[in-house]
Order: C-alpha cells, then sequence, then structure tokens
C-alpha cells in the first residue's frame, strides 16, 4: 500500500490511533526528503501490516511543532495514537526504519498498549518522554515558557511543582496529576527532570538523584551562607585544589570532607565552604573529579542527594 498523503489534522489524528503507524514528515523543497521517498514507498510495500502517512511540514505546521520535528525528513513511529520513537535528519535510511519497525512489532503488547520495556526514554535538551508502566500511556515532559507534560500526545496544564517518593511516583499537586516512571530509568529520568525544572523555575521536592561521574578542571558557585563567590581549580604540578573567594586565592588543599549533605571541610587548611542546594548533585560532583585529579583524598560524601 502507498504512503497516505494526510489532507487534516482529524485525518492525521484518526490514521495514528490505529495499530503501528509511521509518519514522513518532510518537505517539498527539500532534497534529503526527495531522496529518501521512494525507501519510504519501498517499506509501505513491504509492511502491509503498518500504516505510512506523509507529513508536509509546509502545510501542517502545527503538527510539526507538536511532534518537535527537528531535521528533515523525520520519521515519527506511533502505536495506537502514541508516539514510541522518531528518527531525524541523517539518522533516516531505509535500514533505520526497517529496524525500527521491526522493535515495534516485537515490542507491541496486548491490548493496544505500547510495551513499556521497548519503549525507551527520549531525552532531548527540552524535554524527556517516557512511557508509564502503570497505565501504558506516553508521557513527555517538557519546558517551553513554562513547564508542563503531554499524555499520548495530549497536553495538560502547566504545573509549577513536582513532588517524587524519592524513586519513580511523581506528583503534580497543582493541577491533580500523577505518573509513574519506568523503575529501570527512574534515576536518568529523574536527574533530567531536575534540569528541565530549574529552567522553569519549578519547585521540587523529594527527588533523590544519584551523583553523576563527571570530568572537569574548574567550577565555581556563590556560597549560599556567606554569599561569597568561589572558584575551584586543579593544580597538576602541586596536586592540590586551588580556591578563591571572590577573585583572591586562598591555601590550597587535597582533603576534602563532608557532612553528608552540603557543607564541606578543607581539612588540611581548616577552611570549608557550603555548597547550593539547587543541582547540589553536580556541585559534589565537580569537587570529587578535582580531587580525584590532584590524587587527594575525599570521605563523608552521599551517593544520592535529594533535590
Amino acid at each position: 500500500m502507498a504512503p497516505h498523503p494526510i489532507a487534516s489534522e482529524s485525518d492525521f489524528k484518526q490514521c495514528v490511533d490505529r495499530s503501528v503507524t509511521v509518519a514522513d514528515f518532510y518537505a517539498p523543497w527539500c532534497g534529503a526528503c526527495k531522496k529518501f521517498m521512494p525507501d519510504f514507498e519501498a517499506a509501505s510495500a513491504e509492511h502491509a501490516d503498518v500504516q505510512f502517512l506523509k507529513v508536509d511540514v509546509d502545510e501542517f505546521e502545527d503538527l510539526a511543532a507538536k511532534y518537535e520535528v527537528s531535521g528533515l525528513p523525520h520519521l515519527v513511529f506511533f502505536q495506537h495514537g502514541q508516539p514510541t520513537a522518531r528518527l531525524g535528519g541523517r539518522d533516516v535510511t531505509k535500514k533505520s526504519l526497517d529496524e525500527q519497525l521491526a522493535k515495534l512489532a516485537s515490542g507491541a503488547a496486548p491490548g493496544g498498549a505500547a510495551s513499556a520495556e521497548a519503549a525507551q526514554p527520549v531525552f532531548g535538551d527540552d524535554f524527556v518522554q517516557f512511557v508509564d508502566p502503570s497505565s501504558g500511556n506516553t508521557v513527555r515532559m517538557k519546558v517551553q515558557t513554562t513547564m508542563q507534560f503531554a499524555v499520548n500526545g495530549e497536553d495538560r496544564p502547566p504545573f509549577d511543582k513536582m513532588i517524587s517518593d524519592g524513586a519513580s511516583k511523581l506528583a503534580f499537586p497543582t493541577i491533580g496529576k500523577a505518573v509513574t516512571l519506568p523503575p529501570a530509568e527512574a534515576q536518568a529520568i529523574n536527574a533530567k527532570l531536575i534540569t528541565l525544572a530549574r529552567k522553569a523555575n519549578v519547585r521540587t521536592d523529594g527527588f533523590n538523584v544519584a551523583i553523576p561521574d563527571v570530568d572537569v578542571s574548574y567550577f565555581s558557585f556563590v556560597d549560599p551562607e556567606s554569599g561569597n563567590t568561589l572558584a575551584f581549580s586543579a593544580d597538576m604540578d602541586a596536586e592540590k585544589i586551588r580556591y578563591q573567594v571572590n577573585g583572591k586565592y586562598g591555601p590550597s588543599f587535597a582533603t576534602v570532607q563532608s557532612d553528608g549533605y552540603n557543607r564541606v571541610s578543607f581539612v588540611d587548611v581548616q577552611k570549608g565552604c557550603t555548597l547550593p542546594e539547587v543541582n547540589l548533585h553536580v556541585h559534589i560532583a565537580s569537587l570529587l573529579s578535582l580531587v580525584k585529579k590532584v590524587g587527594g583524598k575525599a570521605s563523608g560524601f552521599p551517593s544520592t542527594v535529594k533535590a
């Protein structure tokens, strides 16, 4: 069956609500789109159980914006109305299309719900998408001027607070909604949600975020207790960490001790500071990276922090 050029947004919605669908978002002026179209048409003939759609982004700008199309051609895969995967730009080939269709076919769950195990989370600059294992719904958390989420492509009202149980449950008290994160990916999704919340000034409570493994040679912040601007860097020759207070160097050190939260002491020089609670996991990770670089010692640091 040849790909179906959609005639309207309602036509698109009716089409994607049926079984497995792949939509090719293209533009008539796009050379890469023209080159790929014969492969898309060939795949349509080879996969009779899959519905293939053609969506002109110039004609259907709202649909392209809704599904955050970037890079053409852009393929979005659906199962019973739920976007479960995508390919864009250079990643769009006949081989990648066939591979993705094979994954969807093997991951289809009874009752028309997308398989939570098969639908892996998708991380973008301003969004994270995952399948809620308790409902089978595809949830997309995103930041524009505010923070909100969409369920199966339908937007919910913006919210200003997220409450976590410290694991995989999330509640949004201002709009009376809640979702469940896939347990295997909860830590990574939680970390991304904290970053998105900071962008939109959304309050968070109860998040249990792991301290990441990072590699830095310098970082700075404002000590929330003293108001001083602190900057830390690795002195590889001296095997010490240098730090500045409001632009003036203090004594270098190599031994750091934490109180288990955000207060740290530079043991060998009897100094210390308070790390900001906002993005605390990043500040701890940066300091530990410097300690590792200079061959210093660190003790008392947590492996996770509440955010």
